[in-house]
């Protein structure tokens, strides 16, 4: 939720130790907070629902649990908070995720109704609309590939709500620009690409190969089916513990990211290893806290540091550990969800070997059963997972019942004599039950993919079909990493004011405080390490990646231009002729207006800059020869400080104005599109909603009226001011 960075729970204590009922949300600019936190905590929930909030970001969205009959607290929340007030504009939302149907397609539902109402009000629409995915799907790919429509697509097309019969006219007349707004209604009516931008495999580059290593163990069935349970277990004499210790003694140096399912257990590897072996070893689970998991995540980062790292749960989301390459799947979580994002820990762009995937488990075992059904059934070791909640909804019971032997065929035998080879054969009994739901699994799953590929898979594709876009974004994102100018601008202003400063890497630094007479923002007591290498940023949990948006940055900006410091100075330049000065001033455009209208969308801040000479003339010629001055030397000039300089000053003022025209102009256009078209939207969505009533329609106008009266009356106030004194030699 942003509102400068601290935890919410963090400044509520402080309040609380005051003695003050002040809401901590309105402490700060960016509040990260704990959803559990507030949603369960009455007086905290209030509090943030009352706060005006311009952008709500939920990460892991699919924990947000809705149905028709009840929703969590934390999913209720998130409405709240996205569904504003008379005295409270709605805030724009992010919900991120990288299992978006993890809680099937009521979850998928209630993550779109969250981020547009209007275009997602029924449950038994949604379901039915996804029935016609495919159809429109495959009348999409033709708009998009610019073929021509049968006349059964045109029938289609036209008994459709909205504009769509208009440009599907258009388009029949022979205009080809009502191609690009027939593909966008329909995609917007018929897809969810309004509201989810999706990264695919398919779509993308870059990604390493994944190979797994079933390694079948001998070890006590009974002991492995208890643990499936949840019950605990003593690892003293685990055989996987065993294969552990040989693995780490093979591996010679190779990191390696080991995951269990709790946190107990996370705790009885590594002391089990301990007692075995002595290597470098981390720990990661929910026990700790969040400056000891940054510590030891950041340890197994170092070249030189943890070999291994031994995660809870929690290790399988939201960490990036792509400089590992050996993935240890200690047990195996029930849903091919929680399974796929263990190993996305590893699979990530970025990724630069092969991924080996290690997967010790029991013969004969309940893990053994999972790990068949896993690798045979859905390929789920080696491939990206589709329809993975789908799935695990149709073979979760059948998969637990010969998990735990409750079948016709024996699931769990006695132990073999011997160790078994690492074969899939040898993973599991090879029971009646569980080859038969693996051929069951194969072909569900093979109708699963094509139905997706054809249907909603495929409208996600060409929701974000816009390359052109695309490669505008990635040239300026390549441009920014190669620019410099931040890092100058930031050891420059560091040194200033007394900021100490350590280069450890290229482009990389340690900074703290140091002798400065007054906090610095973003900049802890403690210290922090600052990268501006991309790369370095995604790599090393502890690095903070250093842009124009960094706190420190921006909190930099506002200390210079905020005092006498940054917005006025005074410079020499020595060239022929007679003394003379240059006035450069710094205009902004600003447009005041109500919060709820978001004018800066359209119009943020804009600087106009401006150079006169005394002569009242635009003053174009370089100056990049020009050094700080004495002050006493224009000081000692009366006439020139207090009769030529107030003119050339108003003089600039007249000329920024004549430039802003044109800016506000082109605002007022922008927004007119942009706001008059979302108007437009809503009328057509009322075809088909009836719940989006005539008022909303009219409100969405008056918005747009309001945004662009406001906009209209922007103005330009003058902001930073150097004045150029050219003495003659």
């Amino acid at each position: 939720m942003v509102r400068r960075a601290v935890p919410a729970v963090q400044s509520a204590l402080c309040h609380l130790r005051r003695g003050t009922s002040v809401n901590p949300f309105n402490d700060d600019q960016l509040v990260l907070a704990p959803i559990g936190w507030i949603a369960n905590t009455d007086k905290r929930r209030a509090q943030a629902v009352d706060t005006e909030w311009n952008l709500l970001i939920v990460d892991e969205a699919h924990h947000l649990s809705w149905s028709p009959e009840a929703a969590s607290p934390e999913y209720a929340l998130v409405e709240a908070l996205g569904r504003g007030s008379p005295s409270v504009p709605v805030p724009a939302m992010l919900l991120l995720t990288a299992t978006p149907q993890q809680l099937g397609v009521e979850g998928h539902f209630a993550r779109l109704r969250l981020l547009d109402p209007d275009r997602y009000p029924s449950l038994e629409a949604f379901l039915q609309e996804v029935e016609d995915y495919a159809p429109v799907a495959k009348i999409a790919e033709k708009l998009a590939a610019k073929k021509k429509l049968t006349a059964k697509d045109v029938s289609r097309l036209k008994g459709m709500p909205g504009r769509i019969a208009i440009h599907v006219a258009s388009l029949q007349a022979g205009d080809e620009t009502a191609r690009e707004p027939l593909l966008n209604e329909l995609l917007d009516q018929h897809g969810t690409g309004r509201v989810i931008f999706r990264n695919t495999r398919a779509m993308l580059c870059g990604f390493p190969k994944r190979v797994v290593n079933l390694v079948p163990l001998d070890g006590d069935g009974g002991a492995a089916l208890a643990e499936f349970n949840g019950k605990p277990v003593d690892l003293a004499n685990d055989p996987r513990i065993e294969w552990l210790v040989d693995f780490v003694k093979r591996a010679k140096g190779a990191k390696a990211l080991l995951i269990c399912r709790t946190r107990e257990k996370a705790v009885a590897v590594e002391a089990a290893l301990r007692n075995r072996i002595n290597v470098p070893v981390a720990v990661f689970h929910e026990g700790l806290t969040l400056l000891q998991r940054d510590r030891n995540a950041a340890y197994f980062a170092e070249e030189d540091g943890a070999q291994l790292l031994i995660c809870s749960e929690i290790g399988s989301e939201g960490r990036n550990f792509q400089f590992a390459h050996h993935l240890i799947l200690f047990d195996l979580p029930e849903d091919p969800e929680l399974l796929e994002q263990r190993i996305g820990r590893l699979d990530r762009i970025g990724q630069t070997a092969d991924i080996r995937i290690h997967v010790p488990h029991i013969v004969g075992g309940p893990y053994a059963v999972l790990a068949r059904w896993f690798h045979e059934g859905l390929n789920a070791f080696e491939e990206s997972l589709h329809g993975a909640s789908e799935l695990y909804t149709r073979f979760r019971d059948p998969v637990r019942r010969i998990a735990v032997g409750e079948t016709s065929g024996n699931a769990v035998p006695p132990p073999a004599k011997g160790r078994k080879k690492s074969t899939v054969a040898a993973t599991a009994a090879p029971t009646a039950d569980l080859e038969a739901l693996i051929c069951e699994t194969q072909a569900v799953y093979k109708e699963v993919k094509l139905r997706m590929a054809e249907g909603e898979d495929r409208l996600l594709q060409l929701g974000a079909r816009h390359s052109e876009t695309t490669a505008q974004l990635i040239d300026a994102i390549a441009f920014a990493q190669c620019d410099m100018s931040l890092d100058e601008f930031m050891l420059d202003t560091f040194d200033f004011f007394g900021v100490l400063v350590e280069e450890i890497a290229p482009r990389t630094w340690v900074v703290t405080p140091g002798t400065a007479p007054e906090p610095f923002p973003g900049i802890p007591t403690e210290g922090i390490t600052l990268t501006a290498d991309r790369e370095r940023a995604l790599g090393r949990e502890d690095a903070a990646f250093l842009t124009w948006d960094h706190p420190a940055v921006s909190g930099a900006i506002e200390m210079l231009t905020g005092t006498i410091r940054g917005n006025a100075a005074l410079a020499v330049a020595e060239m022929s002729g007679a003394d003379s000065i240059v006035v450069e001033a710094i205009h902004v455009i600003e447009a005041v207006a109500p919060a709820h209208l978001h004018v800066e969308r359209f119009l943020p801040p804009t600087p106009i800059r401006v150079m006169v000479d005394s002569h009242f003339n635009e003053w174009t010629t370089p100056m990049d020869s020009t050094q700080n001055g004495p002050l006493a030397k224009v000081l000692g000039k009366p006439d020139l400080c207090f009769k030529l300089l107030p003119k050339l000053l108003e003089h600039a003022g007249n000329m920024a104005v004549g430039q802003a025209c044109e800016v506000i102009a082109m605002s007022i256009i922008a927004a007119q599109q942009q706001l008059e078209g979302e108007a437009a939207r809503l009328r057509d969505l009322q075809a088909v909603n009836p719940s989006v009533r005539d008022h909303e329609i009219e409100a969405a106008r008056a918005h747009a009226y309001d945004v662009r009266d406001h906009l209209a009356g922007a103005r330009v106030r003058l902001d930073a001011v150097r004045m150029i004194f050219r003495a003659a030699y």
